[in-house]
C-alpha cells in the first residue's frame, strides 16, 4: 500500500472539510427557499385579534379575528374566498380626491417593494441552491484545488449575500408599509387602521405571525450560508499556507539545492576513473 505524500494529505483534509461545509451551505440555502415559499403560500404575516366588547363598527369583518398576508386579509380559521379581502396593489381612480393620491401611492409603493424584493431574493436563493449543488459535484470530483474552484466559491458567496440584502430590504419595506398603514389615512384603501372605530383601535391586539418569522429565517439562512462560503475559502488558503511552512521546515532550502545539484551531477557524464583497461 503506497504511502500518501504530505501534499496529498493536506489536500484530502481540505477536500473533506470543504465538502462538509458546502453541504451545510446547501441545507441553509434550500431552507431559505422553503421558508420563503411557505410564507408566500400561507399568507399569515399579521394576526389581528379584537378584544373589545363594545364594538361599534358597521363592518363585522373588522370585529372578527383575522390574519393579514401580503395579498389578502382573511377571517381566522377559514380559507373561504368570500371571507377574505384583497389588499390593494392597483391604481387609484381618476375621480378620486387628489389629496389622497400621495398617501395611496406611498402605501401601495411599499407593498409592491416587499413583493419585488421577496421575489428577487427567492430567485437568487434558488439560483444559489442549484449553484451550490454544482459546486459540490465539482469538489467531489476534484483532485486538486484550483483558481476556478476558488472563484466559484466566492461567486456563490456573493449570490447568497445579494439574496440576503434583498431579504433585508423586503423586511424593511414590510415594516415601513405597516407603519404607514397604521399612521396614514386615505379613502382609496379600505380597512386602514385610522378608519377603524376608536374602540377597536384601542382593543385590537396586532402581532406578527409565523410567515413574518419565516422571512426572517430566510434572511438569516442566506447570510449564514454566504459567511460559511467565505470562511471555507479562507480556510483553504490557510491549508496551503500551512503546507508551505511544513515543506520549508522539513526540507530546508540548502538541502533542496544540494539535492538538485546532486541529481544534476548524477545525470551528467562522469569520467570513469576506476575503469580498468583490459
Amino acid at each position: 500500500m503506497s504511502k500518501m505524500n504530505p501534499s496529498e494529505n493536506w489536500f484530502y483534509r481540505l477536500k473533506r472539510d470543504i465538502i462538509c461545509a458546502t453541504l451545510v451551505v446547501l441545507i441553509l440555502s434550500a431552507s431559505a427557499v422553503g421558508f420563503t415559499i411557505a410564507g408566500l403560500i400561507l399568507q399569515q404575516v399579521i394576526d389581528l385579534r379584537p378584544s373589545s366588547t363594545n364594538a361599534s363598527s358597521s363592518d363585522p369583518f373588522l370585529e372578527a379575528e383575522r390574519i393579514e398576508g401580503l395579498f389578502e386579509a382573511c377571517l381566522l380559521g377559514t380559507q373561504q374566498t368570500a371571507l377574505c379581502r384583497k389588499r390593494s396593489y392597483g391604481y387609484y381612480p381618476e375621480d378620486a380626491d387628489p389629496s389622497s393620491h400621495s398617501t395611496f401611492s406611498a402605501i401601495v409603493g411599499d407593498r409592491l417593494a416587499v413583493i419585488i424584493c421577496l421575489g428577487a431574493a427567492l430567485l437568487l436563493a434558488l439560483s444559489a441552491t442549484v449553484y451550490v449543488v454544482v459546486l459540490l459535484v465539482l469538489w467531489c470530483r476534484a483532485s486538486q484545488d484550483t483558481m476556478f474552484l476558488l472563484f466559484s466559491r466566492l461567486i456563490g458567496a456573493v449570490i447568497l449575500f445579494c439574496s440576503g440584502v434583498l431579504y433585508q430590504l423586503a423586511v424593511f419595506y414590510l415594516h415601513l408599509s405597516y407603519v404607514k398603514e397604521r399612521t396614514s389615512y386615505t379613502a382609496l384603501i379600505p380597512d386602514l387602521f385610522l378608519q377603524w372605530p376608536e374602540d377597536l383601535r384601542r382593543n385590537t391586539d396586532i402581532e406578527y405571525s409565523m410567515c413574518y418569522y419565516f422571512f426572517w429565517a430566510s434572511l438569516v439562512a442566506v447570510y449564514l450560508a454566504s459567511i460559511i462560503l467565505v470562511i471555507i475559502t479562507v480556510i483553504a488558503n490557510q491549508y496551503y499556507t500551512g503546507f508551505d511552512e511544513y515543506d520549508k521546515v522539513l526540507i530546508p532550502p540548502d538541502t533542496k539545492e544540494f539535492s538538485s545539484k546532486l541529481n544534476g551531477h548524477r545525470n551528467s557524464e562522469i569520467e570513469p576513473i576506476f575503469l580498468v583497461e583490459a
